[in-house]
């Protein structure tokens, strides 16, 4: 028998009651040690011989605690199992099914009915984590994200206006272990130039400037055109590439770095030299920037000859434009 952490602390059962004193006593120890033991088994607070572990139902102490269940008033009906969203309307906590394609309706938590929740009744629902048998189907080990309507899938989604939400990990028939993350907020960008991209002066800084944006979630092109800003705190990658062309004879080099904010970030510079004259090269690399919300970064260069700019070139054929510079920003780490 499994040994209990938990006492009922009650004194040790009275020996020589009458029948009928003991009808009294006995009801009283049975509930209280059936309470104890339950409780025991909630909270985790039991021991098990070696024996009785080979025996044991493996999960049974994924048993969702009642103190990981809220009561819930349904804005839609809900069906056992449903991943919901919560929040606040006449002072009570409202649910509706989460859904990876509305960026507001990210997943809080399970319906546990298994009668489900009818529009406008309340009903129990596990919050972030703990076991339920309300998801079916799963695969064992399994990790499942946030789906549409209130379910789940094993394929990780992404794209624009994409909620990317790991909701937990499938235990087949034994149900499904919630273990809610934050949904993934990825901020992306792509943007390129395709203008001419001049050297005004030898030895002298410049930024590449940007004047498309191809794709942007919480990244933009700031003012003037050279700064890419973020919208909140993160490690981004910056991966550019730039179109540098020599349009005379002999031999010029260009420097490459980058700026936040302004100052230049250590041991970021490159070089790059072109020989000959009408010579195209595309030097390309990235950057892992850690980053504040709302900070800026530049691309910089610097040429020690006006003969070397960074050149777009028109569609032509088969082949699309070629831009002066591209650059894409990713957060996804």
């Amino acid at each position: 028998m499994p040994e209990f952490a938990i006492s009922t602390g009650l004194p040790a059962y009275p020996s020589g009651l009458t029948d009928k004193d003991a009808n009294l006593v006995v009801p009283l120890y049975k509930a209280l040690n059936t309470l104890t033991q339950q409780l025991g088994f909630l909270t985790g607070n039991v021991q098990y011989s070696s024996s009785e572990k080979t025996n044991l139902d493996q999960l049974t102490s994924l048993i969702s605690h009642r103190e990981q269940r809220i009561f819930v008033k349904a804005g839609e009906a809900l069906s056992y199992g449903n991943v919901i969203t919560l929040s606040l309307s006449g002072g009570k906590i409202v649910a509706h099914k989460a859904d990876a394609t509305v960026l507001t309706k990210p997943g809080h938590a399970i319906v546990e009915e298994p009668a489900g929740i009818a529009l406008n009744d309340f009903g129990a629902a596990l919050l972030l984590t703990g076991r339920t048998l309300g998801i079916t189907g799963t695969t064992f080990a399994q990790g499942y994200y946030l789906s549409t309507a209130g379910q789940v899938q094993s394929a990780r989604p992404h794209g624009p206006g994409i909620l990317t939400q790991f909701i937990g990990y499938g235990l087949g028939s034994a149900g499904f272990y919630a273990a809610m993350e934050a949904p993934g907020d990825t901020s992306y960008g792509s943007f390129c130039d395709t203008t001419d991209q001049i050297a005004t002066a030898i030895n002298t800084p410049q930024a590449v400037t940007f004047n498309t944006t191809e794709i942007s979630r919480g990244v933009t092109v700031g003012s003037p055109t050279s700064r890419i800003v973020v919208s909140k705190q993160g490690v981004y990658n910056f991966q550019f590439s730039l179109q540098v062309d020599k349009t005379s004879g002999g031999k010029g080099s260009v420097y490459i770095w980058v700026r936040i904010n302004g100052n230049n970030v250590a041991r970021s510079a490159s070089i790059v030299t072109i020989k000959d004259n009408d010579s195209e090269t595309v030097p390309a690399w990235n950057f892992l920037l850690p980053l504040n919300a709302n900070d800026y970064v530049e691309l910089m260069w610097q040429v020690d000859t006006t003969d070397l700019r960074l050149e777009a070139f028109a569609a032509a054929g088969n082949i699309p434009v070629i831009p002066s510079a591209i650059l894409t920003v990713t957060n996804n780490l």
